[in-house]
Order: C-alpha cells, then structure tokens, then sequence
C-alpha cells in the first residue's frame, strides 16, 4: 500500500514511519448473529526500497467460518498508526485574521508580543502532544488513519477460487465531509488509496483436519468414558495432547519427547510408567474428591499469521456445555472430574483426584496387586496435591504404616 496520499500533508515529524491493519469481520457466526471479530496484525514499517510511504502487509488472517457460508460474510479493512491522532499534524495554509491585522496597525509592538506568546504556547502545548503520542505509541496504542467500507466476500471465494480484491482505504477525515457552508456546501475530495487482499476459503475436511497419528501411550483407553459435550449445533472430535501439538506446529517440541523419552531404554512413556517397581510392597498415600481437570474443549480461534508474532489457533472453548448427571463440570472449557463422578474401572464408584492429578491415575497403583506383590492404599478426603504434605492426616497414615 502507498500511503503517500494521505500523509502528503502532514509535517516530517508527523509523518508515521510504521502501520498496522486491522480486520473485522462480520457474517461469520450465520445471518441471526450480529458478531464481530477484530484481528490486528503487527506493525510494519515501511519499505524504503519500494517508495518513501510504501507498507507491505505479508500476514495471512485466518477466520473460523461455519463449514457452509451464509454469503452474508462481509470485512473491513482500517489502516492504523502508532500513537494519538491530535498528534497527526497536517500543514495548513496561511489564513489571515482580521482582529489580528487590526492589531497590528494599531500597535505593531502589541502585535509583536501577541506573535511570541502564540508561538511559545504552541510549542509547549505541540511538545506535549508529541511527548505523548510517543509514550502512547511505545505503550502499543494506535489511532485510525484510513479505512474501508464492507466489503462483501466474493461468491467465487466460496466456489474455493483464490481471488484477489482491491479495497479503496479512505482517509477518516475526508470521507463523508463538506466544505463550505448552507447553500454553497461541497461534497469534499477523500483522500483514497489502495489496498491489495488475497482472499482464499478453505473447507473443512474432516479426513485432512483429524490424522490420530499420536502413539499408543496417548491414545485414549477403550474404557474412557464418552461425554456429550455441545456447543450450539457444533460437534467436537476426541483428540489427545499429540494431535493438539501437532496442529499447532510444534514439530520441534514432539520430535524432542520422542528422542528424549521414546528412545530411552527405560521406556518411561510406556513400561516404567505402566508397570508396577521391583519391589514387594508398595503403600499408596493420596488425596481424593477434589474437582481435577481431566481434558480440555478446544475452538479454533481467528489468527493472525505472522513471522514475528506467536498466537494459539486453538483456545479453551468457554461457550462448550457438557451434559447433565454426568458427574462431570465444564468451567472456562477445561473438564473436570468431581466428588460424584463414577469412575468405570473401578465399579462406578464415585470419587475424583486431589484437585492436580485424575482420580484413574492416582489409583493405578491398585492394578499392581497380585500374588508376587501386595498393594495397599490410603485415601485422604479432601487433601490437596501438594498441601498433603502438611497435612496432619497422612503424617498419621505413614507412621502408622512405618510402626506396623
């Protein structure tokens, strides 16, 4: 974008040497709806090789849409720079006052007093405004410099065509105003420039959006109970913590667990994590009845790509509801066992963990007992993970398993 027109007039100090976009968009959530969704990407200065005002925006926007358009989706398009816009000086023609030019043939040296007190004003009042502009610019603050109406999605979008548009950006000062007064009133010259967007929908593909390529540790058991989790009229997929990541691109961190973890000869992923210790008898101490995360509900959320800018596409889904009598609670999209949550393998008793880890991991240990080895357990109400430490009840429980 040359944003030369409409920074033509503002005086060099004034003139902003970076920009951002921001994008909103509107139709998204179905034709009953009046959402809006804002994303802003970061600033980018301007490129000197390319023209003395030229801002080159290489971000892909990535808007959630229903898997069937509505055709009523529309954007639009604002150019923003850093700071406060009373800051944004333009250079103004020399108007001629009377009082003033009354003045000053009466008294040239009251005219003379009346310049340098207007001129010492303004630069204080002009250093001020400029001290804050730059405090309010280094603090991410932005103001509007020009911005476009909403623009309609073309319908070849939606037929999976890459199309690309150009939007007229219109100076915020201009657009809509008239000059002149009563009769003699004109409709006023915007200052316009153009934008260049490339617009692309791609369709959800079940097949292509959920591989289950986690190994056999992250899978989900057979036994894992099946929660009815909604949202409006949206389903969700059961995912595990590896297909999380690996959507999130974070390649680097899987292939970090699984030369660091998966490759070790202990096989603390699968084995020593699964199997019980040589040993012939093992005491297990542990709080229960707490509400414990077990899973989390995710959405895709609007991103902003960018080289130089980290964002999640998937966030807790805080609008998921889960079913009623289920034992289980939804808060802020993460899933939590509680006190009346019946846990299947162990015969629908009802109890949850200690507030940090699940009640079904907890009491693995139970799974250990057998002829070569014997398993006892201790269950504390209430006992916090890390509190039970100081709590009085288990000092009680260890001695009295020390002292037997």
């Amino acid at each position: 974008m040359n944003t030369n027109p409409l920074v033509h007039k503002r005086t060099a100090v004034s003139r902003p040497k970076r920009y951002q976009l921001l994008v909103t968009a509107k139709g998204f959530d179905g034709p009953q709806k009046n959402d809006q969704r804002d994303i802003r990407t970061p600033f980018r200065r301007i490129s000197p090789d390319l023209g003395e005002n030229v801002v080159v925006f290489t971000e892909q926007i990535s808007f959630t849409t229903h898997t069937k358009p509505y055709q009523r989706e529309t954007l639009q398009f604002l150019l923003q720079e850093p700071g406060m816009a009373s800051a944004k000086k333009e250079k103004k023609d020399c108007k001629c006052n009377p009082l003033v030019w009354c003045l000053c043939c009466l008294c040239i040296p009251c005219m003379l007093a009346y310049k340098i007190i207007e001129w010492a004003l303004n630069m204080i009042v002009r250093g001020a405004t400029l001290t804050a502009d730059t405090i309010s610019g280094s603090a991410g603050k932005s103001s509007t410099l020009a911005f476009s109406e909403g623009i309609k999605i073309p319908n070849s979008v939606w037929n999976g065509n890459t199309v690309t548009i150009k939007v007229p950006m219109y100076h915020k000062d201009d657009y809509g105003q008239y000059d002149g007064a009563l009769c003699f009133m004109t409709k006023r010259k915007s200052r316009q420039v153009d934008l260049l967007v490339q617009l692309k929908w791609v369709q959800f593909s079940k097949a292509k959006s959920f591989k289950k390529n986690c190994s056999h540790v992250c899978r989900p058991s057979l036994n894992a109970v099946q929660l009815n989790i909604t949202r409006n009229d949206d389903t969700y997929e059961e995912l595990s913590g590896y297909d999380i990541m690996e959507r999130e691109g974070l390649q680097q961190s899987l292939q970090f667990i699984k030369d660091n973890y998966d490759k070790d000869k202990y096989l603390p992923r699968s084995h020593s994590a699964m199997e019980p210790p040589p040993v012939k008898r093992v005491h297990a101490i542990y709080g229960v009845n707490l509400p414990t995360e077990i899973g989390c509900v995710y959405t895709r959320q609007d991103a902003c790509l960018s080289d130089n800018m980290l964002q999640s596409l998937y966030v807790p889904d805080k609008k998921a509801i889960i079913g009623k009598n289920t034992g289980y609670r939804i808060s802020g999209g993460v899933i939590m066992e509680t006190s009346k949550t019946k846990q299947k393998i162990w015969g629908d008793r009802e109890v949850s963990g200690d507030g940090t880890v699940p009640y079904w991991s907890l009491a693995h240990s139970k799974t250990w007992n057998s002829a070569e080895r014997t398993v006892t357990t201790k269950e504390l109400d209430k006992a916090p993970h890390r509190e039970i430490l100081a709590d009085s009840r288990f000092h009680e429980a260890v001695l009295d398993y020390v002292c037997q």
